[in-house]
C-alpha cells in the first residue's frame, strides 16, 4: 500500500481532511516523534527531515525516504522499496535514499530501528580516515 493511501485511510478514520502535502509531512512529523526530535525544513519542492540537526530522510511527492548504504539497502529491497530518483534537464539521478515501506511505518518498534539505522548511515558517511 502507498503511504498516502496509507495516511488518508488514517487520517478518514480519524475524521481528518488530507488534502495537501504539507499535511503528509505533520503526518510523518508525529509518525516519527518516538524516535526522537525529528524536523522538517522544505527543500527543493519536497522537505528534509533532520534528527538532531542532520538530515536522515526526504519527502517528495508524499513519499517517505530513509538515507540508505550498502550495508543497509537489502533491509529496504526485502519490502520491494524502490530508490529515490529525480530528474533533471532530462536525465534520471538515483540517490541513496529509499521509500520507507508501509509494513515499517505501521510497526513503532521496527521503524525506530529503520531511523536510527539511516542517522547511524550519516554519521558512518561523516567519519573522516
Amino acid at each position: 500500500m502507498h503511504y498516502k493511501t496509507h495516511y488518508l485511510q488514517k487520517t478518514m478514520k480519524n475524521k481528518k481532511k488530507a488534502t495537501t502535502s504539507s499535511d503528509f509531512v505533520h503526518y510523518c512529523l508525529e509518525l516519527l516523534a518516538p524516535t526522537g526530535h525529528v524536523t522538517a525544513r522544505a527543500m527543493f519542492g519536497g522537505h528534509g527531515l533532520y534528527r538532531d540537526r542532520v538530515i536522515f530522510a526526504l519527502i517528495a511527492d508524499d513519499r517517505l525516504y530513509f538515507k540508505v548504504d550498502d550495508d543497509s539497502r537489502a533491509s529496504y529491497e526485502q519490502y520491494n522499496a524502490e530508490p529515490f530518483v529525480y530528474s533533471k534537464q532530462g536525465k534520471q539521478y538515483q540517490m541513496s535514499y529509499y521509500e520507507v515501506p508501509v509494513a515499517v511505518l505501521e510497526n513503532q518498534s521496527l521503524l525506530c530501528d529503520f531511523v536510527d539505522q539511516a542517522c547511524a548511515e550519516i554519521g558512518r558517511a561523516h567519519v573522516w580516515t
